[in-house]
């Protein structure tokens, strides 16, 4: 089963409600089995259950926490990579301008579209495909058209245009990845489940040893694991969710292009 594509597809609100019901479930059935356990074995003592729990808890607190770090890792990586991209593409944009008519017009329009385009996809997720490919056919379409160039006219302002444009396209593939591939392992979202649910029927069997369930204070506890459990599936989302990554820097350098050429 693939969780991580799972939980990318439900909606944040659903894997709340989802895993706290879970946890709910697990506590419940944990519950269940210290009763039956306390009824064949007429021991009516905790024992070394409540000590258990609370080592358990700590460890998954610290697994949380670690999630947590690697989600964010890759949530700043993300931003990073707009930050960047922003910055080649502006790198391209300046140093066409040393580029001859007519050559230096078409590069220009061509990498205006091109940021329309990665704006394009960042907004609206379903054309995300589309756009990918579009932005792609630009690349090829300005490589072929400074390649005869750079040959005619080996000069450092025509090298400083081709660098500028392998490294817009370099980034282009990192972002790509990030979007594609840029996900906490399935196994690990995996681990993490089997052992919060376990840690959690653990609890269940500590309260099944007191007179009365304190609902409060278990509801309390599930919320605030599913709480922060949504808080990492929402970091690992790289286009949608409510921490979606900024793209002022695009948006700026949309800006200053239509500032150059109106």
């Amino acid at each position: 089963m693939n969780i991580t594509t799972l939980l990318d597809r439900l909606p944040l609100l659903a894997v709340l409600i989802g895993t706290a019901l879970l946890a709910l479930l697990a506590m419940e059935i944990g519950f269940r089995l210290g009763r039956s356990w306390q009824r064949r074995t007429h021991v009516e003592k905790e024992g070394p259950v409540g000590a258990l729990a609370g080592a358990t808890l700590g460890l998954l607190a610290f697994l949380l926490a670690f999630v947590t770090g690697m989600a964010v890792q890759r949530f700043d990586h993300r931003r990073m990579l707009v930050v960047n991209e922003a910055n080649a593409i502006s790198g391209a944009f300046l140093n066409a301008g040393f580029l001859d008519q007519p050559a230096r017009s078409q590069a220009r329009v061509l990498l205006r579209e091109y940021v329309d385009i990665r704006l394009n996809a960042a907004a609206d997720l379903t054309q995300i495909s589309q756009t990918q490919a579009r932005s792609e056919q630009i690349q090829t379409e300005l490589w072929t058209q400074i390649e005869p160039i750079a040959r005619a006219n080996q000069t450092p302002m025509t090298a400083l245009y081709v660098t500028a444009l392998s490294n817009m396209m370099d980034i282009h593939v990192e972002r790509a990845d990030a979007i594609r591939s840029s996900h906490l392992p399935n196994s690990l979202w995996l681990g993490l489940y089997a052992i919060a649910m376990l840690t959690m029927g653990l609890v269940g069997v500590q309260v099944s040893y007191t007179e009365r369930r304190n609902w409060t204070s278990l509801i309390i506890l599930v919320m605030v694991f599913s709480l922060v459990l949504t808080l990492i599936v929402d970091l690992d989302r790289p286009t949608q969710g409510i921490m979606v990554i900024s793209q002022q820097a695009m948006l700026d350098l949309q800006a200053q292009m239509q500032a150059v050429m109106p």
